[in-house]
This record gives C-alpha cells, sequence and structure tokens, in this order.
C-alpha cells in the first residue's frame, strides 16, 4: 500500500537540502502536529538517513509546519533517492505514512 501523498521532489548538488511543509487537514484547518512524532527517511546513492524530532527535523505547532534537514554539511550526491515521510500518534502509538517519492539531486555547476 502506497502512503497518502506521492512526494517528488529535486535539488542540486551544490546546495543544503531543506524543505519545510505545512500541514493541513482535509477541511483546510491546521494540522496539530505537536500531538505526533514525525520521521524522514532517505534512502539511496550511498545516503542511509532516518531523520527524527532530535536531529532533522523540528516542528512548528502554531503554523503546523515541518522543517526537514540533514543539516547545514550534508552534501547530497547526484542520483535518485527514495524519501518518505511518517507520523506517529503520541497517545495511541497509531503509525501511518504521509507520503513517499523519490528525491532526484542533480548537477549545480559550482
Amino acid at each position: 500500500m502506497a502512503a497518502a501523498y506521492e512526494w517528488t521532489a529535486s535539488c542540486t548538488d551544490d546546495e543544503t537540502y531543506i524543505r519545510t511543509l505545512t500541514l493541513l487537514k482535509s477541511d483546510g484547518s491546521l494540522f496539530e502536529v505537536d500531538d505526533y512524532a514525525f520521521e524522514y527517511s532517505l534512502k539511496g546513492c550511498g545516503a542511509d538517513l532516518l531523520l527524527d524530532e532530535t536531529g532533522g527535523i523540528s516542528k512548528n505547532a502554531l503554523t503546523a509546519t515541518l522543517t526537514i534537514s540533514p543539516g547545514v554539511d550534508v552534501r547530497l550526491q547526484r542520483g535518485t533517492y527514495n524519501h518518505g515521510l511518517r507520523k506517529r500518534n503520541l497517545a495511541t502509538g497509531q503509525v501511518d505514512q504521509i507520503a513517499d517519492g523519490t528525491l532526484t539531486v542533480t548537477e549545480g555547476n559550482f
């Protein structure tokens, strides 16, 4: 079974990989990010990263945003990576996949 959303992204090998996502409910209201723990996985081209709120993911409950970055010193090699985002309900422990897809890193010419 696939995730609820397909997430296709791109960047160059010369930039810091950072993504900020705003999470909304189906009615357009802000998602309660403080009720969940989040994990982001990035695999491929020699990378095997699992980021969470102890490192790589920060969340803002006021804006329902997640900021995902492996760090300013990490440069991804050119190629195609698989990535995914999931959430775990802190009260029940239920885990749901939010999105999965591919990240393509191209030559940035620097």
